[in-house]
């Protein structure tokens, strides 16, 4: 398998060309906003270099997914172009989600991830511009989850629904738990409240499997701070940033013939 993998976020086109789940070659990113000849120019030097055979596609911003696969299918004549959605999904994983209305294909390339490379019961952590946790239980199964606000949209929603505390923009991550003034009482309520939120889900999540998790994955571009939080908090937590790629990778795997 060689594989060029294509993540769009709310923000961010994650790209990587991929051999296998495990061996993921991550490369720069780019703007969700990016032109469309512009994104011509930079994946037709991505084939051209790295001679990818199928590509995958996962997206959580169907406008611009439109915009990339018509440029992708004009690069890959004849070859496999995949989408990661929740049809291609359910047949490669049982679980107790509903299609409607669909989860994001973020979460699904996770619990992707989840399965084919991890110890379970699991659950993974993503914290992009939203958080979400995502566990699968001790048979293989997506069993669900629970999606939060970031940092970011918290902040948003106090500057347009608050008179005073949008002034506060910059937080800092190492604010104690108690602010002795507003910008310190707004890092603790957001920063460490999400921190807070996250550890409390995962705990709750055990406590209804009635089992722990063997395996906690936490990704995301702001996925380190949660997982440092975790595993001070006695629970056994990993970084891993390319893990969502790495779903996306065993997903093309799976589409190549056998």
């Amino acid at each position: 398998m060689n594989a060029l993998l294509i993540d769009i976020g709310n923000q961010r086109i994650k790209l990587a060309v991929a051999t296998s789940p495990r061996r993921v070659n991550p490369l720069p990113p780019l703007p969700s906003t990016i032109a469309a000849e512009e994104l011509k120019a930079k994946t037709g030097r991505i084939v051209r270099r790295h001679k990818p055979g199928a590509c995958v596609i996962a997206s959580v911003v169907p406008p611009v997914t439109r915009r990339i696969l018509a440029t992708i299918r004009s690069q890959f004549p004849g070859k496999g172009v995949f989408v990661l959605n929740f049809a291609s999904f359910a047949k490669l994983m049982k679980t107790a989600v509903k299609p409607r209305p669909e989860p994001g294909a973020d979460r699904l390339a996770d619990v992707l991830a989840l399965k084919a490379l991890c110890p379970l019961p699991a659950c993974v952590i993503g914290a992009g511009t939203a958080i979400t946790v995502n566990v699968v239980d001790k048979n293989g199964v997506f069993r669900g989850g629970a999606i939060l606000p970031n940092t970011g949209l918290q902040l948003a929603a106090l500057r347009q629904k608050t008179a005073r505390l949008g002034v506060v923009r910059n937080l800092d991550a190492r604010a104690h738990a108690i602010g002795t003034d507003t910008r310190s009482a707004v890092t603790a309520g957001v920063m460490r409240g999400a921190e807070c939120a996250v550890e409390g889900l995962v705990r709750d999540m055990q406590a209804e499997l009635k089992m722990p998790f063997k395996t906690i994955i936490v990704t995301g571009g702001h996925g380190e701070r949660f997982a440092a939080r975790l595993k001070a908090r006695g629970l056994k937590a990993e970084y891993d940033a390319a893990f969502t790629l790495r779903g996306l990778a065993w997903f093309a795997d799976a589409q190549q013939p056998r």
